[in-house]
C-alpha cells in the first residue's frame, strides 16, 4: 500500500526500517506488520528509547502517528463509494493506539448515508480510487486528524462485512455486469 501511493499528502509519513523511523519521523510513531487484521501486531512508540528496546522484526512499516478526530471505512466499486461506515473505538487500542501489539482493536460500526458524505472525504476517495483503478472492489480505511486533514490509513480487498455491505457489493457487480 505505502509503496504504491508513495509520499502522498493524505498518507501519514511512512518509512520501512527502524533506523529510518528514528532519523526521519517525529514521535510518536505507529509500527505495523506486513499483514494482519483488527489491529493485531500494531504498536505505538512514544519515543526513540521505546523503539530501541524492542524486537522490531515483525514490523514492516513505521508511520507518524495521527491524532484522530474520527475514523471511517468506505467500500468502493469501480471508483464509486457503495457503502460507508463510521468506526467508533470500543477499546483503548482502537481509540489511541495504546496497548500491546498482541491486542486487537475493537470498533462499533455505525452505518452512514452516502448522500451525506462530506466533500473532503469525496475528494480523497476519488484520488485513491484512481490509484487502485485495476481493482474493482477496494475498501479504504480513513481518518480525519484533529488538524482537519483526511488520511488514508490502509486499503483492503477483504474487509470485515457488517450490516448488508455485501448486498451493496453484489448490487454493484450485477449492475456493472448486466447493465
Amino acid at each position: 500500500f505505502h509503496k504504491l501511493v508513495g509520499d502522498d499528502e493524505n498518507i501519514p509519513t511512512t518509512v520501512y526500517s527502524k533506523e529510518d523511523a528514528i532519523k526521519k519521523l517525529n514521535f510518536p510513531i505507529i509500527a505495523k506488520p506486513a499483514s494482519g487484521h483488527s489491529g493485531l501486531g500494531i504498536k505505538i512508540f512514544k519515543n526513540k528509547e521505546d523503539l530501541n528496546n524492542i524486537d522490531v522484526s515483525k514490523f514492516s512499516t513505521y508511520s507518524e502517528y495521527v491524532d484522530k478526530a474520527e475514523e471511517m471505512r468506505f467500500f468502493t466499486f469501480k471508483g464509486d463509494v457503495i457503502f460507508w461506515m463510521e468506526r467508533n473505538p470500543m477499546n483503548k487500542k482502537a481509540k489511541d493506539g495504546e496497548g500491546d501489539a498482541s491486542e486487537q482493536m475493537d470498533f462499533a460500526y455505525r452505518l452512514r448515508k452516502l448522500d451525506t458524505l462530506p466533500n473532503d472525504y469525496k475528494k480523497v476517495l476519488s484520488k485513491f480510487s484512481k490509484i487502485y483503478d485495476k481493482l474493482p472492489f477496494v475498501c479504504f480505511d480513513m481518518m480525519k486528524g484533529k488538524n482537519g486533514k483526511i488520511y488514508v490509513i490502509e486499503t483492503n480487498t477483504q474487509p470485515g462485512v457488517p450490516f448488508d455491505s455485501t448486498v451493496e457489493l453484489y448490487k454493484s457487480i450485477y449492475k456493472d455486469f448486466y447493465k
